[in-house]
């Protein structure tokens, strides 16, 4: 039965359509009663949709494992995880700790020595200013790069620096706030705490005992005399073997300077990039560290 009212120049069809009859006697023109129904989400759109996040999901997968060659795209240069979203889903048992820039700033001891050493070598063009980037690799490196120096006056200039650094330079430095309560709550939550130092074995014990980190301590790796540890990854490596540690994204390497992050990265650890220290941001952008840390504070967060 169709419902409709003669006198009305339109009626309602129970076959799916509304007649529309008009009054200048013109036929009837019925519209899809489609045109007035909601719009809806075809099957095919929804599936569509479902795979485009399913990819996006293996694609951000894939980059928090094998994160170097997404660096031909120059936006995964300035990605790294937010530590408020993965800070529940990981759990670091081992954390490796650089010393200066990322527990200690260390600024007016290495200045007070780099200016004896150049005195001595009677280098007369030294502004008086830490070049940045000084701080963090070897010494022998520092001084071949900022200053141009040779071979042989490489290492005399490594003496005197050392020399003055030993019985002054050495506690001319300070620990950043937090990072003494830091190291004691990881160590009283059952956290396995290391330090690898480009800085001399030797002096970099001396600061430890100095500010009570060897209490949280479990093992410090720096550099000695002969070299033998040269790179931060050689030190890294070369702590791990002594602890019988295999690679593991449970252990984590933090540091100021993209050696410590490259280091962390070519042993199979995680990473964290603090920016309070002595390295710049954009050649840490560069190593895609998986966690940043502006703060101890922030570092704090990630850690605990």
């Amino acid at each position: 039965m169709t419902p409709m009212w003669n006198d009305s120049p339109g009626r309602i069809s129970c076959s799916g359509s509304i007649s529309i009859r008009m009054e200048s006697g013109l036929k009837e023109k019925k519209i899809p009663k489609a045109l007035f129904a909601k719009p809806v989400i075809s099957r095919k759109v929804k599936n569509d949709i479902a795979n485009l996040v399913f990819i996006l999901f293996c694609l951000h997968s894939l980059w928090l494992k094998y994160q170097k060659p997404f660096r031909c795209f120059p936006i995964f240069h300035f990605y790294a995880v937010p530590s408020h979203f993965l800070k529940h889903m990981t759990h670091f048992s081992h954390i490796i700790f650089d010393l200066d820039g990322t527990l200690t700033d260390n600024t007016r001891g290495i200045a007070a020595s780099l200016k004896y050493a150049l005195e001595e070598m009677q280098i007369d063009n030294y502004d008086g200013k830490l070049p940045d980037g000084f701080i963090g690799p070897p010494l022998q490196q520092g001084f071949k790069t900022f200053f141009g120096l040779n071979e042989r006056n490489t290492e005399l200039a490594v003496e005197y620096f050392r020399e003055y650094y030993s019985q002054f330079g050495l506690l001319e430095n300070d620990p950043y706030p937090g990072v003494s309560e830091l190291m004691e709550e990881l160590y009283f939550t059952g956290k396995q705490l290391f330090i690898a130092t480009a800085k001399l074995e030797k002096f970099a014990l001396q600061i430890c005992e100095h500010f009570g980190f060897d209490k949280y301590v479990v093992q410090l790796k720096g550099a000695d005399y002969g070299g033998e540890y040269g790179t931060k990854s050689n030190l890294i490596s070369g702590l791990l073997k002594s602890r019988q540690l295999e690679a593991s994204k449970n252990i984590v390497m933090i540091g100021d300077t993209v050696h410590d992050i490259k280091g962390g990265k070519e042993n199979g650890l995680s990473t964290i990039a603090v920016t309070y220290g002595f390295g710049k941001k954009e050649d840490l952008q560069k190593e895609a560290p998986d966690f940043w840390a502006e703060s101890v504070d922030e570092l704090f967060q990630i850690l605990t």
